[in-house]
């Protein structure tokens, strides 16, 4: 692709210093694939670590990317600040932000499930509560089965699914996460009971991951699980993680592993499933970089979970059956994308979504 425009325009990384987010030297997968497949481009893009005690050099500066750990004002607020002020010097020198300091406090899960709702992008109804109390009071009214979770965590962390206002009540104290979100549960499996009764999607919980980059929308996976909390620690594949790597080869000969793969894997080498969507998810909440969780119904509707800006990509060596499910061949799909997305970020305009 060629670039025009200003003369070695530089895009910006900024990510959090060693120790001070939840992943260390953030974006080094794609950065080196990018270095391997366009080492003209990667020689173009800046790296800046919080709390490194040095100013970023700006002057050919035309989009800064923030790498940070999200909320990242309400748990890393050195961090926060910090990105705020390159955010303002940049912007004020016509610089492009992407996943801009602000708008990383827009994954906590009630400001997120706000701006969803108010945006019309489907998610699960959800109220916050701010202690034991008010959680009680929420539940005596709700329509179970119901979710509990932080509403300022990631990756599945104090989160339970509860049947009854009983069994809100019976959750130990010291798990609950304050704040906390109530959201009410989709059954993924429901709409595939009468429309795909044999189907893998009937028998499991499913979890979809969607990856938007700019314009570029890529799949991810899918996750099958026997409970309702669906993610790669509970899926059906789970046996395979650690030692049980070594097993992979018996997933070959177990209908349902075979099947939960094949469908996994149409998903990840298709064609994205409704990009204009889940880019407008993504935007609602002022993200143009973030991995996107949701279900998709019988009748092909998505219901969205959460957004993450500042997801993991699990390599060849910490996938779950990464050979049968081609994982080397997908990291380099989204990575990339990734490699794109900053390539078009060196052209200021260069970001009106296509089809």
């Amino acid at each position: 692709m060629a670039i025009t425009g200003v003369a070695e325009s530089v895009v910006l990384l900024v990510r959090h210093g060693p120790g001070r987010g939840r992943l260390d030297n953030y974006g080094d997968g794609w950065l080196k694939r990018l270095a391997r497949v366009r080492p003209d481009i990667r020689r173009r893009v800046a790296i800046h670590e919080t709390g490194s005690g040095k100013r970023p050099q700006l002057d050919r500066v035309v989009s800064v990317v923030f790498l940070l750990a999200d909320p990242v004002r309400e748990r890393y607020p050195a961090c926060y600040a910090e990105a705020s002020a390159i955010a303002r010097e940049a912007e004020a020198r016509g610089a492009r932000l992407i996943n801009a300091p602000d708008a990383l406090s827009n994954t906590i899960k009630s400001v997120q499930s706000r701006l969803w709702t108010q945006a019309g992008v489907p998610c699960a109804p959800s109220q916050r509560f701010e202690s034991s109390a008010e959680l009680e009071r929420l539940a005596s009214s709700a329509t179970f089965p119901i979710i509990v979770r932080g509403d300022l965590l990631h990756a599945q962390q104090s989160t339970f699914v509860c049947q009854s206002p009983e069994e809100v009540r019976a959750l130990p104290a010291d798990r609950i996460a304050y704040p906390g979100l109530m959201d009410r549960f989709v059954d993924s499996r429901e709409s595939y009971l009468a429309a795909a009764p044999d189907s893998v999607f009937a028998r499991y919980y499913h979890r979809y991951r969607t990856f938007v980059f700019g314009r570029h929308v890529v799949p991810g996976a899918i996750y099958f699980s026997t409970g309702p909390i669906v993610g790669s620690h509970t899926s059906t594949w789970a046996l395979y993680g650690g030692n049980g790597r070594f097993a992979e080869p018996l997933a070959w000969i177990r209908p349902d592993d075979r099947q939960t793969v094949a469908a996994d894997v149409r998903f990840a080498t298709s064609p994205a499933l409704q990009p204009e969507l889940m880019r407008r998810a993504a935007n609602a909440l002022g993200l143009e970089f973030a991995a996107l969780d949701h279900v998709v119904l019988a009748d092909g509707s998505v219901v969205f979970w959460e957004a993450n800006p500042h997801f993991y990509l699990a390599g060849l060596r910490d996938a779950l059956l990464p050979l049968m499910r081609g994982i080397p061949s997908r990291l380099d799909r989204v990575h990339d994308a990734i490699g794109l997305f900053v390539t078009e970020l060196l052209e200021p305009r260069a970001d009106t979504p296509t089809p």
